[in-house]
Parts: structure tokens; sequence; C-alpha cells
């Protein structure tokens, strides 16, 4: 929850946080002031998009280095953020009502701090650098998870306590994965990994 008045959390955003939401949500091009009643409506939104310009149908112009303007989004269900330039997810931490979550195409190369989102739901996290799962053991709502496309080496992370509700996998390809932790994550889970086929 964000306690600071609305103005004064604006004036300490980073810029590129400033122009993020002047450009994906107040719609305007350059960096833009809000008025207070704006600030409170953008506080409340359950769906965040932000997408570089290249992702499909991008809405912003430049590609962001952090999460840090997000933290205190607690009325948050759905954030996207694709094809920018993040490397971690601690600084979201907090958004505890998150239901589905869609970084592809960054840099991640750890999912610490996820581990508090415990309603998420949908969790699509291909193309990035990640090497461990394991924080997706703490996800027990979870109904569909990619992860194609990072060097992984294992799937730890996925376990027997995801059912019934994991209904969809899509892990392949990662070229590091060999087929006993194929074999191991799909007896744990009862699924078939799927291939991925998204960008």
């Amino acid at each position: 929850m964000i306690e600071l008045p609305p103005l004064t959390w604006w004036n300490q955003l980073e810029e590129q946080w400033q122009l993020a939401f002047s450009q994906a949500f107040f719609i305007k091009r350059d960096l833009y002031t809000p008025t207070e009643a704006e600030i409170s409506d953008l506080w409340t939104m359950p769906v965040l998009r932000f997408a570089s310009p290249g992702a499909e149908n991008p809405n912003m112009g430049f590609e962001l280095t952090n999460l840090s303007g997000l933290q205190g989004f607690t009325k948050l269900e759905l954030l996207f953020v694709i094809h920018h330039e993040i490397t971690h997810l601690e600084e979201i931490y907090g958004l505890i009502q998150l239901k589905q979550l869609v970084v592809n195409n960054n840099k991640i190369d750890r999912l610490s701090g996820i581990k508090n989102l415990v309603n998420l739901e949908k969790l699509y996290l291909h193309n990035n650098q990640i090497s461990s799962i394991e924080e997706v053991a703490f996800l027990n709502q979870i109904m569909e998870f990619t992860c194609f496309k990072n060097p992984l080496k294992s799937l730890h992370g996925l376990a027997a306590e995801h059912q019934p509700n994991l209904q969809s996998i899509l892990a392949l390809p990662n070229e590091y994965l060999s087929e006993e932790e194929i074999s191991k994550a799909e007896k744990a889970t009862r699924l078939t990994l799927e291939k991925g086929s998204r960008r």
C-alpha cells in the first residue's frame, strides 16, 4: 500500500517510471505530471501493461531497467512488463493480489521475491536468463506456467503440491534440461511438458 501523498509519491519516482506511467497509462508521448486524482486512479488499477518497442503492440517508447515504480501497488491483479531490461523481481514482492504476471523477453536471472505472490495463477517467464525456478514451489495456486528459453538445468520447484490447479507447463525448449529432469517434473506434476512458441 502506498502511504505517501500522491504528488509526493510521483515526484520521488525515478524518471524512467514517470515516463513509463506517462506513456503506458496516461497515454502521453512525453513526460506528464498527473493530478492527484489521476494518480489515485492509477494506484487502484487492477491491470497494468508496459510493452517496449520490441513487443507486439508496444505502448511505450523505451525499455525499463527495474520494477521500482510498482512498489505498493497492492490492488494490482494483472501485470505485463514485456521486452524490457528487467533483471530481477524483488521489487514486486508486496503485490500479493497479483493473479497473472507476464515478464517475457527480459533479462531476469533469478526469481527471488515471488514466493510472497501466493495468489498467482499464471506466470509467464519465457525468454529470460533464469537458472532456477525453486521459488515456484511456494505458488500453490499456479495454473499456467511458462519458462522456456531460459538456461535451466533443473525444474526443481514444480511439485506434486501444484496439483490439481496446475494445468499447463510450457518448459521446452530449454537446451540444458536433461531428459531425466523433464521426466521428474512430469512425474511430480502429472503433466506433459509442452513446447512454447511465443516470441
